[in-house]
């Protein structure tokens, strides 16, 4: 199992694939990788991407929660088309080939030059290295027992940043529950990534375990403040290839176009072989239009161009906000502030009736 060394948000990719020395069914073998991820390096996996082979001898690339796939068999975990029709996933058998496995990394830091949360006020602890974790359970219980001896208890043997594998041990150790939030701008729900809503409340941010102090009330946006912000609309579409060792569609050439509301064409792009000049390109616009709505818009890209601009981001560490994945399909996103939206879900016909 490989990692690829790209992170973005704290999210890194570990590319796999199925070894000869392998044994059993192809889920047992994403299970063991899925906890190989967990044991080795303490981060959460997230998603799941696998090579399929249709009937009709094409590869489709399908993304499944790893949750999901730890409880269930891939014919169990329903994928839905882009219609909302449910396909049966038998028609097509996964690929004994690469696939990849994105996960989230959740260890905690000192939180120097920390820029302050969105959403919360916390509560300042004195401590250093990598004991955050661990001086927020001191605080709750109102003690000030030695990290060190702490993690002997546990049974952890490093004094690196602890992951959020240990915080069960830990609320063993000190006889408390616990719940993790995180912080999210504008985010009017609170987000919960361990537990439930409880008294000993602890915010992850920045790489940083600290004490909920409170939560911020809710900013009341102005209604017409829109009205001041332009909008313009970015049409985008990848042309791919099959690569011929990894029967994988890469792209190969893109083409862009920026409109303003007006409808009135303001600029195009197009390149081949050069995605860095793509996310340079988007980086750029971002940028220049700051203060203004920016819609990318492609066609059917949720099943498919989407996830070449999703890798591209990941590569280019572009920022990635408000992902929403549902089986195969990335229904919506957020990247260097540009809104993304798929046309063909919006119209819902062929795009030469459009």
């Amino acid at each position: 199992m490989k990692e690829i060394r790209t992170r973005v948000r704290d999210i890194l990719t570990f590319r796999c694939c199925f070894e000869d020395g392998d044994e059993g069914d192809i889920i047992s073998v994403i299970r063991e990788k899925i906890r190989d991820i967990r044991r080795t390096s303490g981060m959460i996996p997230l998603n799941v991407t696998l090579p399929f082979l249709s009937n009709d001898d094409v590869i489709i690339w399908r993304s499944y929660e790893a949750g999901a796939l730890e409880e269930f068999n891939l014919d169990e975990v329903v994928y839905r088309g882009g219609s909302g029709e449910e396909e049966i996933v038998t028609e097509s058998v996964v690929i004994r080939g690469p696939f990849t496995i994105h996960a989230r990394d959740f260890t905690g830091g000192n939180g120097e030059n920390l820029a302050p949360p969105n959403n919360y006020t916390i509560v300042k602890i004195p401590g250093k290295n990598n004991d955050c974790l661990i001086d927020c359970f001191n605080y709750f219980c109102r003690e000030s027992r030695d990290p060190r001896l702490v993690r002997e208890a546990i049974g952890c043997n490093h004094d690196r940043a602890l992951a959020p594998k240990w915080i069960p041990k830990l609320e063993e150790y000190f006889k408390i529950n616990v719940c993790v939030v995180e912080d999210y701008h504008n985010r009017t729900n609170e987000y919960f990534s361990y537990g439930q809503d409880c008294d000993n409340k602890i915010l992850y941010h920045g790489k940083h375990y600290s004490v909920v102090k409170d939560k911020l009330p809710t900013i009341e946006v102005d209604e017409h403040e829109d009205e001041k912000l332009d909008t313009f609309y970015y049409f985008f579409d990848y042309e791919t290839v099959y690569d011929p060792y990894t029967y994988k569609l890469e792209p190969y050439s893109w083409a862009m176009v920026k409109y303003n509301n007006k409808r009135e064409k303001m600029q195009e792009w197009f390149c081949t072989f050069d995605e860095e000049e793509l996310a340079r390109l988007l980086f750029l616009e971002a940028n220049k239009h700051e203060k203004d709505n920016l819609i990318l818009v492609g066609y059917n890209n949720s099943r498919f161009d989407n996830f070449f601009l999703l890798n591209l981001a990941l590569k280019y560490e572009l920022n990635i906000f408000k992902t929403l994945f549902v089986n195969n399909t990335i229904l919506g996103m957020n990247i260097e502030g540009f809104n993304v939206k798929d046309l063909c879900r919006i119209l819902n016909m062929p795009l030469r009736k459009a």
